[in-house]
């Protein structure tokens, strides 16, 4: 078991053996990242300030919903509710302890914890790849979370993909531990299906990587949730046969995913079809094509679970059939995997680079400095480029266009999908990786 959790690299920012070279370096680049830290802290807090005393649409449907289910109403008719309710009605269990607090104050416990998860989501990512870390590096990859449009959209709407995804990954670090806590990693797998039922596409990674006892928990789990809500809500029985035969048929279509939000293989396809049939096909052919070559990547190359969980995470927000820019916070531990896999083996950093090109240079005049600087962008390209392409990936998926209009006609409708482009680079990076982590 404890292969689960092999390692991938000694640091994520153990980036040379040269210490005379970073330890001049050292300070100037701690003050730079703690007031990097510092900034992104100050307008982090007027965000959280905006979201918690306006209004997070999103949670009030959670909210609402709870009500709903407590008070037995349907969930998906009531007239609390802001938007339809998309999840089963034991989605709304999760939610009831919200309940005892009047809206306001439930909405900002709520956005409060979704902030302080991004942190704790970092931490157990990093426990998960068993790489050092410090405050700093923590602080530091939490500032660039919190500034990519994806985690501001799920605070400001108020979703619950924050939490239940350190969640989830506290589960997968259970799970490489011994004795009982696999068996409670597997029910925390469970209440994050019953939060989130789109992370059932993880069941196959558990399935691959033949973790039984685990799944078997995670089951009961969510057996337990549903055959609470059949006791405990009157209208439980009723809800289940509306969400899924009206309700999920509805979801599970074509029609209408050529909105920008829809950053998935299907919002691609869609704003490049406007056929309904035709984009059902593709959007299936393509889907199947990314399920079954993940497969295959896995059983015959071997990949070790760690990189096959980074993998499916990569690979969850591409396929799922309404992918909202929100749900590509998912691809946190995706970031996190690779940037300390790609940092540990590289042989030849870029402050190596350019010490080398500095020794090689004649500094007493800035012609000869001049003469070598094709010489080190070079270098610093060759020895770099899979830093870059992930730094470029990260741009794309967390960019975001205000005003989606003028770019809904073909050509301009291709700049519409810049978040699925850098989700796609991210997997294939990730596969670009595993040559050190295969069994």
């Amino acid at each position: 078991m404890r292969l689960l959790h092999s390692r991938v690299a000694r640091s994520p920012f153990a980036m040379t053996n040269n210490k005379k070279f970073t330890n001049s370096q050292k300070p100037v680049v701690k003050t730079l990242a703690w007031l990097f830290i510092l900034i992104t802290f100050f307008f982090s807090l007027i965000s959280l300030f905006k979201i918690i005393t306006t209004f997070a649409p999103d949670f009030s449907v959670f909210y609402a919903s709870a009500s709903n289910a407590v008070h037995g109403v349907s969930v998906y008719t009531g007239s609390l509710i802001f938007t339809g309710f998309g999840y089963p009605i034991v989605t709304a269990i999760p939610y009831i302890p919200f309940l005892l607090f009047p809206y306001q104050i439930s909405q900002g416990l709520f956005i409060i914890l979704s902030f302080l998860a991004i942190p704790l989501i970092v931490f157990i990512s990093l426990k998960i790849i068993n790489a050092k870390y410090s405050l700093l590096i923590i602080l530091l990859t939490s500032a660039f979370i919190f500034l990519s449009f994806p985690t501001k959209f799920t605070l400001g709407m108020g979703q619950s993909n924050l939490l239940v995804y350190a969640l989830l990954l506290f589960s997968f670090y259970l799970l490489g531990k011994s004795g009982k806590y696999g068996e409670v990693g597997g029910i925390a797998f469970g209440l994050c299906l019953i939060i989130k039922p789109v992370l059932a596409f993880l069941i196959l990674y558990f399935l691959l990587y033949r973790k039984w006892r685990f799944l078997l928990y995670a089951f009961f789990t969510v057996a337990f949730g549903f055959l609470c809500s059949l006791v405990f809500f009157n209208q439980g029985l009723s809800d289940y046969y509306y969400y899924f035969h009206t309700f999920l048929p509805h979801i599970l279509g074509q029609s209408g995913r050529e909105i920008y939000y829809n950053q998935g293989i299907s919002g691609f396809v869609s704003r490049l079809i406007p056929n309904l049939f035709f984009r059902t096909i593709t959007t299936l052919l393509l889907d199947l094509l990314l399920v079954t070559s993940l497969i295959g990547l896995i059983l015959m190359k071997k990949v070790k679970p760690v990189a096959g969980f980074a993998l499916f995470l990569a690979a969850l927000p591409l396929v799922d059939s309404l992918s909202w820019q929100h749900h590509f916070v998912f691809l946190i531990f995706p970031f996190i995997y690779l940037v300390s896999s790609v940092i540990g083996n590289n042989p030849k950093p870029t402050n190596v680079v350019i010490a080398r090109i500095l020794r090689r240079s004649n500094l007493s005049n800035m012609g000869g400095l001049l003469h070598q600087f094709p010489n080190w962008f070079a270098m610093t390209i060759k020895s770099n480029y899979m830093l870059l392409l992930i730094g470029l990936s990260y741009l794309l998926i967390s960019m975001n266009i205000k005003d989606p209009t003028p770019f809904y006609q073909f050509p301009l409708s291709l700049l519409l999908s810049h978040v699925f482009y850098g989700s796609v680079l991210l997997f294939l990076l990730i596969i670009r990786s595993l040559k050190k982590n295969l069994l």
